[in-house]
């Protein structure tokens, strides 16, 4: 049987499935459940030193397109009963991997405090969140650093000189290049890049009412747009972060190997997994597909091996990059002439 294990530098994963940051890793119980579910790592709700109440309702359920948007902000909980779950959780389940996601402001000092608190308690990585669309860029943090590429190297440098952990950066599709920011945040050290966070929008208005979705006192905000209908545009993002940050290209990166990457954003079942690990990616992440099917894991890691084993590949590992070669410019297709 093909093997679903995958190392990713210092980290190394019992199958390339995460869950990833949002409402179902918001606490030491729902993490404890994930584990035990079988998910290859998790990456923590978002840890701040100032944490953030979000707005009730936080949801808003597009059905049709088997998506959502979202006002939800950071993790409501302090960072230091953050710290005692994560011990609590490391030593329960010492070869699962634990990821922390993270969030500061421009300052670099409380990132490089969260890096070092996450660290000693035991996380195996952090995951820089420069990327959140919605509520914390009011605040000066989330996609308005993430948008900067100065703000995301300066970010990454400042953490990478603190700790030891592997450090991976969550990167926003709110942008015009998103390699530029890939680039930013390899030249900084990087260990790793995810990508991506939710794309900016708006869910919905009642014609009736002219209330906008979701309804928080019939009042509302732009928030963050996930679920099945993004995935084009996270394969697009992918693809190109991949491509951005080939240390055998002129990016400028230079690694000898080339810097992981672990996609997000409308993974909905393995298929959906295989084709974000043909562009490059190494692992992968979901989150609302997960809401909608909390015992998802089970089909995903099924679905993998029965892929792997019928096309003979011996791991994750076989298939990663395999279609990125693809992956053109215009300019490199050959256009048939029209025939008249």
């Amino acid at each position: 049987m093909p093997s679903l294990a995958v190392k990713v530098g210092k980290l190394e994963f019992s199958n390339p499935f995460l869950l990833a940051s949002g409402p179902l890793t918001r606490s030491e119980a729902t993490i404890r459940r994930a584990f035990k579910a079988g998910w290859g790592g998790v990456v923590t709700k978002t840890i701040s030193l100032n944490p953030t109440i979000s707005p009730k309702p936080s949801i808003a359920h597009l059905k049709e397109l088997k998506s959502l948007v979202n006002i939800e902000l950071i993790s409501e909980v302090d960072a230091r009963t953050w710290m005692r779950w994560i011990k609590s959780l490391k030593r329960s389940f010492k070869k699962q991997m634990l990821i922390a996601s993270i969030m500061g402001g421009s300052k670099t000092v409380p990132w490089q405090t969260l890096g070092r608190m996450c660290e000693k308690a035991g996380a195996d990585g952090l995951e820089l969140n420069v990327s959140c669309p919605h509520g914390m860029p009011e605040r000066g943090m989330g996609a308005l650093l993430g948008q900067n590429p100065y703000l995301v190297k300066r970010i990454t440098r400042a953490v990478k000189q603190v700790v030891d952990i592997p450090v991976w950066v969550k990167l926003t599709p709110n942008v015009t290049d998103i390699g530029l920011i890939a680039r930013a945040a390899a030249s900084a050290g990087a260990d790793g890049l995810v990508g991506i966070n939710t794309v900016k929008a708006l869910g919905g208005i009642d014609i009736d009412t002219f209330t906008p979705r979701p309804s928080v006192s019939r009042l509302s905000a732009f928030g963050g747009y996930s679920g099945a209908a993004i995935k084009p545009i996270a394969l697009r993002c992918v693809a190109e972060i991949v491509q951005a940050v080939d240390p055998s290209t002129d990016s400028g990166v230079s690694e000898a190997e080339p810097l992981p990457v672990s996609a997000v954003g409308g993974i909905s079942d393995w298929r959906d997994a295989v084709e974000f690990m043909l562009l490059g990616a190494s692992t992968v992440q979901v989150c609302t597909a997960a809401l909608y099917r909390p015992d998802m894991i089970s089909g995903l890691k099924t679905g993998l091996l029965k892929y792997l084993k019928r096309h003979r590949f011996n791991g994750v590992d076989s298939i990663v990059r395999r279609g990125l070669d693809k992956v053109l410019s215009h300019l490199d297709l050959t256009f048939d002439p029209l025939e008249i």
